[in-house]
């Protein structure tokens, strides 16, 4: 049974993995992600990518300094330390690979 259909607006874990699979080919595509999309990647919440692109330990780029700011995959590989190449493979879209609450650099658990 589906989120919907029960009335409840929480994401389910096929959900989460759906998105991330959409996400790890757009990586492997080689384009750029939205802080929603690096969120959901990393298993964090898109204040904590906020808050590391204001600190400069995340870099991202604002198209004319406006509006949402973009993620290279070069940019998100090195803020999680690993390489580039293993970046959609090994954040893949498998419960097994799901970065915990934690483990990404700059954040910390409560």
């Amino acid at each position: 049974m589906d989120a919907t259909a029960t009335g409840s607006d929480r994401r389910t874990v096929d959900d989460v993995i759906g998105e991330r699979i959409v996400i790890a080919a757009k990586l492997c595509a080689g384009g750029c992600l939205t802080v929603h999309e690096a969120a959901i990647y990393l298993a964090v919440h898109a204040e904590t990518i906020r808050r590391a692109l204001r600190r400069g330990t995340l870099k991202g780029v604002r198209p004319q300094g406006l509006g949402e700011w973009r993620i290279v995959p070069a940019d998100l590989a090195a803020y999680i330390g690993v390489p580039l190449a293993h970046l959609a493979r090994e954040g893949g879209a498998t419960p097994g690979n799901l970065f915990k609450p934690g483990t990404v650099k700059g954040h910390q658990s409560r």
